[in-house]
């Protein structure tokens, strides 16, 4: 939210993360992008990123938003085949809850591509299922904690620093990407959980500040 005001009350997302958790044996090499088919979420960095290291398997999930037309998505599907990537760039479509959990239970990374003012929820539940994801928007550095040098990218067209984070983080033991993965699933629990988030807005109804505000 970029706009100051002294009306601002920062009550964080509602992540269920009693539904979204870590879960399954990660496919190696696998990275899920969880977000809507639109130009704003910046698939085309990904794909440029993924051309630039072998053997990566891209899951994108999610749809056409109403009332748009598949172009966007034809063009990415474009784009693929031209880089040479198309067999490895699986469009899942959009998913229910249960799929989406799925793919990011099965992922060994996710990114989010989001910029400045977005901050996506669909990150926020890739990394309560304790997937080390890459984001773009500097706004999760906080989230990201002590693992942020290694997942946040300078912009969401910065396709050269996103391959090179992909690569750093696959070449890691996997037990150190799952440490990677427990820390944000922790941060996610203690900032943008359902239990963190009710609590927030009763605060906000009742007297207009936050309780730990008050403190």
């Amino acid at each position: 939210f970029p706009f100051p005001t002294p009306k601002l009350r920062v009550v964080g997302h509602g992540v269920d993360t009693g539904f979204f958790r870590p879960g399954g044996t990660p496919a190696p090499a696998t990275l899920v992008y969880v977000a809507r088919l639109s130009a704003v979420k910046h698939h085309d960095t990904l794909l440029r990123a993924a051309q630039h290291t072998p053997g990566l398997r891209l899951v994108i999930v999610g749809g056409v938003p109403a009332g748009e037309g598949p172009d966007y998505l034809h063009g990415l599907q474009r784009t693929a085949e031209a880089l040479g990537i198309s067999g490895r760039v699986a469009f899942a479509g959009p998913q229910p809850p249960e799929g989406v959990r799925a793919a990011c239970q099965q992922a060994a990374l996710s990114v989010n591509l989001s910029p400045r003012g977005l901050y996506d929820k669909s990150a926020l539940e890739a990394m309560a299922c304790g997937v080390p994801t890459i984001c773009s928007n500097p706004a999760f550095a906080p989230v990201l904690g002590e693992d942020a040098p290694r997942l946040l990218i300078p912009s969401e067209t910065d396709h050269a620093a996103l391959a090179e984070r992909i690569q750093a983080l696959l070449a890691l033991p996997e037990a150190e990407r799952a440490a990677i993965g427990l820390r944000l699933r922790e941060a996610v629990v203690r900032t943008n959980s359902l239990d963190v988030l009710i609590p927030r807005l009763v605060s906000v109804i009742n007297t207009g500040e936050l309780a730990e505000e008050r403190e």
